[in-house]
């Protein structure tokens, strides 16, 4: 009787412990709310900063977009003006220096004289081919300036030294002294050197160049590989806050469980203490009641016991009247034997007389036919004699249908009072329904036997004797 109490108590404390844990992790679930409202702030007022930043930079970009097009546009027009200078730098080169002993080699030098001009067409191809290349390289290398400019000043020198070399047939000849000459060449070798040296710087500031391209791609990879660093910074620190917020409210939890821990032993002794109560006052409450109920028992029991005796009595005489019905009926059968028995003998006798009739007026047809009487007439009288005939027996017949109906109905009580004494055995202890079956079997015997009238009257009731085969009555 206690368990389904005591269920419902811990199923309450339960949720009482639930809702109280829930409510004083109220503030702490409302700070981590704060913090990450804050963080989503910050966060949110960061990316407008970078998108007005983003915003502000786009007309300087293209401000700066459209001052490198005007660069681009003006170097490329000041890289055709120097290709010109530099064509006609090279076409208004010096004259061709010679010594005396060169020009007494003039004319074994034919087949050289011969050659100059096609040396002459090759690097006058090779210097427009120069100058075309000049003039594309500032579209291809737009980014390092330094670059173009050193590859553009040994193109220049490579392009007049060419044009030096080729030239020696157009160029006019100049004869000097040995000193003069020997001068000569020493300012050409120097130049060569210059040109040489100038050459190496270029090849040496497109590898620093390079170099630099380099170091700026890991620069960019150590800045991208500090920021990953960073947010991976960002993302244990915010594991470690949650970790540490969690160890925070589990000791919160921890010391409020121990209270309540104390609390509900508490509660479950007072509880224990209460139930002993309960079951005392309960006991002693159901021993009052089954006291009660056993003397309300006793008194019921006293009362069926005193209607069984009464309606034992009631039954017994209801037997006797049903066995003096029974009597009736029996001599109600005899007498019903007894008068179809002598109806048998009147029906017997009605067709003996019926055959004595016809034949006497079978003979009285035959006198009528003989004294030439018609034999319509005949049947006229026949038909007479038979109506009166069926008036009797239909007056003799009524009395006999009157009592058969009788013993009928007489009977079928008889099998309603047997029915209903057959569904109460000896043995049956239910006193409502041995009154419900006295009541019916009391109706029953008291009601009268009615015989309708219309039932005597009936055709098949009233056939005539003479169209009935004649059978022996039953017993």
């Amino acid at each position: 009787m206690a368990s389904g109490p005591t269920e419902l108590l811990i199923d309450e404390e339960r949720f009482l412990l639930t809702v109280e844990v829930l409510l004083a992790n109220i503030p702490s679930l409302v700070s981590d709310l704060s913090s990450a409202k804050y963080a989503l702030l910050s966060f949110s007022d960061k990316f407008r900063n970078e998108v007005r930043q983003k915003s502000s930079l786009i007309p300087a970009v293209s401000d700066a977009y459209r001052e490198f097009l005007e660069m681009r546009g003006s170097l490329q027009e000041e890289q055709r003006k120097l290709n010109e200078l530099e064509t006609q730098l090279v076409r208004s080169s010096p004259p061709n220096f010679l010594s005396v002993e060169e020009v007494h080699f003039e004319d074994t030098g034919g087949a050289l004289l011969a050659d100059e001009p096609r040396r002459s067409d090759g690097a006058d191809a090779q210097e427009e081919s120069l100058i075309e290349e000049n003039l594309l390289k500032p579209h291809a290398a737009s980014a390092g300036s330094t670059v173009s400019t050193a590859e553009g000043l040994v193109n220049i020198y490579e392009t007049q030294k060419n044009s030096t070399l080729s030239d020696d047939a157009s160029q006019t000849a100049l004869v000097l002294s040995a000193d003069d000459i020997k001068r000569v060449r020493e300012s050409e070798s120097l130049l060569e050197e210059e040109r040489e040296k100038l050459a190496c710087l270029a090849r040496e500031t497109n590898v620093l160049e390079d170099q630099l391209e380099l170091d700026r791609s890991r620069c960019e990879e150590m800045s991208e590989h500090v920021h990953s660093i960073r947010r991976n910074y960002l993302a244990v620190l915010a594991e470690l806050t949650a970790v540490e917020s969690e160890r925070r409210q589990y000791a919160t939890l921890r010391e409020e469980w121990e209270g309540r821990k104390g609390i509900y032993s508490e509660a479950r002794r007072d509880m224990e203490e209460i139930f002993v109560r309960c079951r005392h006052e309960e006991l002693a409450i159901i021993s009052v009641v089954l006291e009660g109920v056993h003397e309300h028992v006793i008194s019921i029991e006293r009362e069926l016991n005193e209607k069984k005796r009464s309606q034992e009595v009631e039954l017994a005489v209801y037997q006797i009247a049903y066995k003096e019905q029974q009597a009736v009926v029996d001599e109600l059968r005899d007498a019903v034997s007894y008068l179809q028995r002598h109806q048998w003998e009147l029906e017997l006798m009605a067709k003996r007389q019926e055959i004595e009739k016809y034949k006497r007026k079978s003979i009285r047809r035959l006198l009528m036919a003989s004294l030439s009487a018609s034999l319509n007439t005949g049947e006229a009288l026949t038909q007479e004699l038979r109506e009166e005939y069926i008036k009797e027996a239909k007056e003799d017949h009524r009395a006999v249908s009157f009592v058969s109906a009788r013993i009928g109905a007489l009977e079928a009580r008889r099998g309603v009072l047997a029915a209903e004494l057959l569904r109460i055995s000896s043995t049956e202890k239910d006193t409502t329904r041995v009154n419900c079956a006295l009541r019916r079997i009391r109706e029953i015997l008291m009601d009268e036997i009615t015989i309708d009238e219309s039932m005597l009257q009936n055709e098949d009731e009233l056939t005539p004797w003479y169209n009935r085969e004649l059978l022996p009555p039953h017993s």
